[in-house]
């Protein structure tokens, strides 16, 4: 489908259903450090996002007259500095990994930084997870550091690179 369109909106509690199942799928539950988890959870994790004015929590979602709900990407304001966005994760159904659909949120993702002035994007990959290393590699991405942090629902310190992406401004018109 070379003329498909993707759009990310803000996610709402509406949307929990569809988190609890893609969160629940074994892979993802591996690959995020995660315990199955309840619709109530994610309830709750959206209404903690929509209140926290610094985190955008995206739905990422098919451009049509019936959008077909694909993932979710969640980024966050950094607190010292207004022109960089941390992507705090992406995660999509595995029915659609390989489709391309994850490329084009990215680019649809990097498009809103543009356009609201943002100049770099970083976001934090575990140093094991050499798939992502690679998505991320292929979207613009590259390592600028690297740092032990808490993972998943048990915290556990894990490793991670932290990679980052210029985002070129947009032109004026």
């Amino acid at each position: 489908m070379a003329n498909k369109k993707i759009r990310l909106r803000q996610a709402h509690t509406g949307d929990a259903v569809f988190l609890r199942d893609i969160f629940n799928t074994p892979i993802i539950m591996e690959v995020f450090g995660l315990q199955p988890s309840t619709m109530e959870r994610w309830t709750r994790t959206i209404k903690d996002w929509q209140e926290e004015k610094q985190t955008f929590p995206y739905i990422v979602e098919t451009a049509s007259t019936l959008p077909v709900k694909l993932g979710l990407l969640v980024a966050r304001e950094d607190k010292e500095d207004e022109k960089l966005i941390w992507l705090e994760m992406i995660a999509f159904a595995p029915t659609f990994w390989g489709s391309g659909d994850a490329r084009l949120a990215m680019e649809t993702f990097h498009d809103i930084c543009a356009e609201e002035g943002r100049e770099r994007v970083r976001l934090g990959v575990n140093k094991e997870n050499k798939w992502a290393q690679k998505f991320f590699v292929k979207n613009g991405y590259s390592v600028c550091g690297e740092r032990i942090e808490p993972f998943g629902d048990r915290q556990e310190q894990r490793a991670r690179y932290i990679m980052e992406k210029f985002i070129p401004p947009r032109d004026k018109k």
